[in-house]
């Protein structure tokens, strides 16, 4: 830990400490006597500074949301993270930008770098601990002077309270340097894509978004990657030799042979997703397109695709289809969504009549999964309003009975519930029908519950939606909380 740097260069330190106190004292006279010169009522303050924190530092308001394209001030990403219990890390990779505010130990065996960051070029605010950073985008840091005090930094890593200690875990990299991005540009490429079937991420909006889940992304195989245990360093295979069974390389070209601009891919043991498209048994597969789906995150040291569970060469499709789970897509036999692991994906919020004074109907939330409410409590005020959460298109196999894991509370009454916490569903997108659900409690309180109907009119149905819909009235707005939908 950086503390514990600090500490041994400072006790080598203290053998000089009698040597110091008459160069102190002659410093402290010095100073009294400038302070009477210069301590006066019309000097100004630092811009920004609290004159109530007493201790000279300049305070922050939290910025950002720490994603890729909205990164968190460092007072934002102590704010954003200071809920998590001890000895947990964040659930995504969280995104800050700061300036280099001390540097500790760099490791040359791992190639990593640990410092401090913080929101003021002179350090003079609060700052947040970087634990054995990579460069830019997993990159191994080449010396200890690779990064420099008052370098601007853009973090992305996994957020971790170590025992109260709130900091950048080991595995985290920079992503900005200064004007570099990993692609060498001052900004990098953004990439294209929403991330649906129809609508795939590009391999540069893979590179560049950070964390998600339940997606599609294309590109064309061009290698595949494997750890060299003798030199600890990552061998990058373009063609078909030495070619892994384990993974694949996608790029934007089908003849990239740079890294940095590829995507590795996972392939999990034992599925058809390994079996159709490794390089190692399909060498014929070098230079096609693929269509993937799966979780992307980091994959050897950089932005990756993992738990690919389909995947799609010209019409030959292998593993198993999507048939909802927040990201679009269909050809399962069952449908799932998990809201409170997955957030919101790729199912999208339509308001139909919102309150200018409720900033967002539906939140997703960790722990409840999607919440909807047009209560405001700082006014304590009811609002009238109706919001739909509304799925990707997807499709149906043989199944019977629609399953939704909720709560309900601060509605008139159960039965008022019923009417205003509904599911529809949809065949064209156009014309809805609401499900009767049953499986109600008596009373409402947060307790989730299972309520279910029966779906087997739609069975081996195509192109099909579900609607959440919430309504509320300006005598009462009740709070509803949706962690799971599943249909089989």
């Amino acid at each position: 830990m950086l503390s514990n740097y600090l500490i041994k260069n400072n006790l080598k330190n203290n053998k000089n400490l009698n040597n110091m106190k008459k160069t102190i004292k002659s410093l402290l006279a010095i100073a009294i006597g400038a302070f009477a010169f210069t301590a006066c009522s019309d000097v100004p303050e630092p811009e920004g500074y609290n004159p109530r924190q007493g201790n000279g530092l300049v305070t922050y308001v939290p910025e950002g949301t720490g994603t890729a394209t909205d990164p968190y001030n460092v007072a934002g990403v102590i704010e954003g993270t200071k809920d998590l219990p001890k000895g947990s890390s964040t659930a995504t990779d969280i995104y800050a930008t700061g300036y280099v505010a001390e540097i500790g130990e760099f490791n040359s065996s791992f190639g990593n770098i640990t410092f401090y960051i913080t929101d003021n070029p002179e350090g003079k605010s609060t700052k947040f601990y970087v634990y054995r950073c990579l460069g830019l985008g997993g990159d191994k840091f080449a010396s200890a002077d690779a990064i420099k005090l008052g370098d601007i930094v853009t973090v992305c890593g996994k957020v971790k309270n170590y025992n109260g200690t709130f900091e950048y875990d080991q595995g985290s990299y920079l992503v900005r340097l200064n004007d570099k991005t990993k692609g060498g540009g001052g900004g990098g490429e953004a990439g294209k894509g929403s991330g649906t079937e129809t609508d795939p991420y590009d391999v540069a909006a893979v590179i560049a978004g950070g964390d998600k889940t339940n997606v599609f992304a294309k590109g064309y195989i061009v290698g595949s990657a494997y750890s060299n245990q003798e030199t600890k360093q990552t061998e990058w295979n373009f063609g078909t030799t030495n070619a892994q069974a384990s993974n694949i390389l996608v790029a934007a070209s089908a003849t990239e042979t740079d890294p940095t601009k590829c995507i590795a891919v996972a392939l999990p043991s034992g599925g058809a997703v390994r079996t159709g498209l490794n390089l190692k048994d399909n060498p014929a597969n070098l230079g096609k397109e693929v269509l993937l789906y799966g979780n992307i995150t980091k994959y050897f040291g950089q932005p990756g695709v993992k738990e690919t569970s389909y995947a799609k060469i010209g019409e030959t499709e292998y593993g198993t289809k999507p048939g909802g789970g927040g990201s679009g897509g269909g050809g399962s036999e069952a449908f799932s969504v998990d809201f409170k692991a997955n957030g919101l994906g790729q199912w999208t919020i339509t308001d139909k009549n919102k309150p200018a004074e409720i900033a967002a109907i539906w939140k997703a939330d960790a722990k409840y999964g999607i919440v909807a409410t047009a209560y405001d409590s700082g006014s304590k005020t009811n609002y009238a309003s109706e919001s739909w959460v509304v799925s990707p298109k997807f499709n149906l196999g043989a199944v019977k009975t629609l399953t939704i894991h909720h709560a309900i509370n601060f509605f008139t009454s159960v039965d008022v519930a019923k009417t205003q916490a509904v599911v529809a569903i949809s065949t064209d997108g156009n014309n809805w029908t609401d499900l009767t659900l049953t499986g109600w409690p008596e009373s409402m309180s947060w307790t989730f519950f299972d309520s279910t109907v029966d779906v087997s009119a739609y069975a081996n149905k195509s192109n099909l939606q579900l609607a959440i819909k919430y309504i509320s009235t300006a005598e009462k707005a009740g709070t509803w909380e949706v962690e799971k939908i599943t249909i089989q």
